[in-house]
């Protein structure tokens, strides 16, 4: 009898080790994107991420460039389209502890141009000038209050160099640039004559 209670116990430790030893850390699920939403923006406005597994987001890709979520959950991560993009269509793929999530299309648009300053913000006509700001590369017009031109000395993604246009009356004149991206809230130049 006592044999068999020993033989039972040995058993039953040995049963205890094989379990012990055939368990391992449960695998962390992959995560999951069913839904970005919006599917297309500019830089800076935020996305949501729709999905599963997503509590451990760590990164957000947009193509090369990366964010942070602004606040996740297991379902959804809120975070923004990163600086750094040039328009067109972009891969999101959520990073977490578990893995990298299937890829989910996202188109990114142009941004809206932005007109910072005008130098010299005062001058006559045929004179150059310089526009500076932001989101010019893709400028196809430049409006002086009802004169409109679309050739310019040079042209990058923060600066447009152009003349002052012909037909133009003398006083403050409403200036704006149309792109890809929009039209410019209205900047002023102030025509005055020959200087």
């Amino acid at each position: 009898m006592k044999t068999l209670k020993v033989l039972l116990s040995s058993l039953q430790w040995l049963s205890l080790a094989l379990v012990l030893s055939t368990c391992s850390e449960p695998e962390i699920p992959r995560p999951e994107i069913t839904t970005v939403n919006p599917d297309k923006g500019v830089v800076g406005e935020e996305v949501v991420i729709v999905g599963k597994n997503l509590s451990t987001a760590e990164v957000v890709f947009f193509g090369s460039a990366e964010n942070t979520p602004a606040s996740r959950s297991d379902t959804e991560i809120r975070t923004a389209v990163p600086a750094g993009l040039t328009p067109g269509n972009v891969s999101v793929v959520v990073k977490t502890e578990g893995g990298n999530s299937n890829a989910f299309s996202f188109t990114v648009l142009p941004s809206q141009p932005e007109i910072t300053s005008i130098e010299p913000d005062k001058g006559s006509i045929g004179m150059e000038i310089t526009l500076k700001g932001k989101h010019f590369a893709s400028a196809t017009s430049v409006a002086f209050g009802t004169k409109t031109i679309t050739g310019f000395i040079s042209k990058t993604d923060i600066e447009l160099k152009l003349l002052v246009p012909e037909g133009l009356d003398p006083g403050a004149q409403n200036v704006n640039i149309t792109t890809d991206g929009g039209v410019s809230e209205n900047s002023t130049f102030t025509v005055v004559g020959l200087l």
